[in-house]
């Protein structure tokens, strides 16, 4: 007699108790992370990061993934990419003491703060694993983001007419969670704590989204889904962010061309075109920097023409020749334009000095200021060589998970929530190298999710 074969799990199965409660508080993030202002509710001593709402619901988030990680301990060290995520802690743990005790250019209390905050915002990622092994987990996370989103679409439309109140992180007296209200020339901000914030947070979906623009067969569906991506393209324009802008046009084409919709392109250059032509905030930032290069390169010219003139005039002329009159020093292209002549000048220099002092393992988090505006500098001057490429690896692990996914036979709904994640990833990387965006927290903490589910698609087919 044949033993009976032991049935196996399905992947699209129902929830358990354990996974059930995961799924609430993940979808609980995915509202509340957008839409709750940063209130702090307490300010740590040393530092104008604060302790926030979101944060108790990410370490309930935890508790459940160590309920989960108790059952099964070894489910999350079978993967390639999660193993990297925790070399990556472990480098950057060690940066943080080598920091304190070697360089000394850090307190404990504040290198193991950002520490704890870089594990705080990459934890979704392992709940994602974990919830979209069940199909219907997905599908419920891909019916509440478009709702969240439009919401944050109605937030702004409240600042921009209503003076709905602007609640900001810029500065250390805004950080303490005053009401501001939206001043004419200032970028729009909506629920996050910055124009740059919430102009990621637009990237992000819009090129999450646009995978998904090819899934509907029906023309009305199809038809709302524009009408939403047109509405989200609107307020990022509102925010005046030249790097997201260019991160959304160049991802949305990619995903197009993925898609095999090639011919959609030409709508999204059109698009861009017009957006530039009506936001004089994008339109103005681009022709002012395209102008203090011009006019350093006509500077150039005339000054090689010259002093070619002054030297064929010196050979022939009879008399002495005069002290020729030096010209007034003409001020740096990154100097006559502040967001670049900051990064150049002041933030990317401190963290290779950061480098400098440590190259293996950097000075530790936090120890460069909160901002470096470039977050593969920020990682090579707080945690070195070492870290940098603990981090680096991170991403390709990611990046060749996401490319193995999609070149699976996967059902439409699935390959291209991965198209859209690839875009969202890629969009992610380019603003990186101008904001730092993987240590804002809200825009970070959802990155984490949602390649998270998209990852978890990769490791169901493997």
């Amino acid at each position: 007699m044949k033993p009976k074969k032991k049935p196996t799990k399905k992947l699209s199965g129902h929830n358990t108790l354990l996974e059930s409660l995961l799924k609430y508080v993940f979808a609980t993030l995915i509202i509340f992370i957008p839409l709750y202002p940063k209130f702090p509710l307490f300010n740590i001593p040393g530092t104008y990061v604060a302790v926030r709402s979101e944060d108790f619901i990410l370490v309930l988030l935890a508790f459940l993934l160590l309920a989960h990680f108790l059952k099964n301990p070894l489910f999350f060290f079978r993967f390639t990419m999660t193993r990297s995520i925790f070399i990556f802690w472990l480098v950057g743990l060690i940066a943080i003491i080598s920091g304190i005790f070697l360089t000394k250019t850090i307190p404990f209390h504040l290198g193991m703060l950002h520490w704890a905050r870089r594990i705080e915002y990459m934890l979704p990622f392992f709940a994602g694993i974990i919830l979209v092994r069940n199909h219907r987990n997905l599908i419920f996370f891909l019916k509440l983001i478009p709702l969240v989103a439009l919401s944050v679409f109605a937030y702004g439309i409240a600042q921009l007419y209503f003076n709905a109140p602007v609640i900001s992180t810029q500065n250390v007296e805004f950080s303490k969670g005053i009401a501001l209200t939206l001043q004419p020339g200032v970028n729009l901000s909506s629920t996050f704590a910055g124009h740059y914030d919430l102009a990621t947070y637009l990237t992000m979906t819009i090129a999450l989204f646009a995978g998904l623009l090819a899934v509907p067969k029906k023309n009305l569906f199809r038809f709302l889904g524009v009408i939403f991506l047109l509405v989200l393209f609107w307020l990022q324009l509102r925010t005046g962010s030249r790097i997201a802008f260019g991160a959304t046009i160049i991802t949305v084409s990619l995903v197009f061309y993925l898609a095999k919709k090639p011919l959609w392109i030409i709508p999204v250059f059109f698009i861009a075109v017009i957006g530039l032509i009506n936001t004089p905030s994008i339109s103005g930032r681009f022709n002012s920097l395209i102008d203090v290069y011009r006019h350093n390169l006509e500077q150039k010219v005339k000054g090689v023409f010259d002093n070619r003139a002054f030297i064929v005039k010196s050979i022939y002329a009879q008399e002495e020749t005069p002290t020729p009159t030096k010209p007034p020093e003409n001020l740096r292209p990154i100097q006559q334009d502040r967001s670049t002549s900051i990064r150049f000048d002041v933030e990317w220099p401190r963290a290779l000095r950061a480098l400098s002092k440590n190259p293996f393992l950097g000075t530790g988090y936090g120890s460069i200021s909160l901002a470096t505006d470039n977050d593969y500098l920020r990682a090579l001057g707080e945690t070195g060589l070492l870290g940098f490429l603990a981090l680096i690896t991170v991403f390709i692990n990611l990046l060749a998970g996401l490319i193995r996914g999609i070149k699976h036979k996967l059902p439409s709904l699935e390959h291209h929530f991965l198209l859209g994640s690839l875009s969202l990833f890629l969009s992610f990387l380019m603003i990186a190298t101008f904001i730092d965006v993987f240590e804002a927290s809200k825009v970070a903490t959802l990155f984490w999710m949602y390649t998270g589910l998209a990852y978890g698609l990769t490791l169901n087919q493997s």
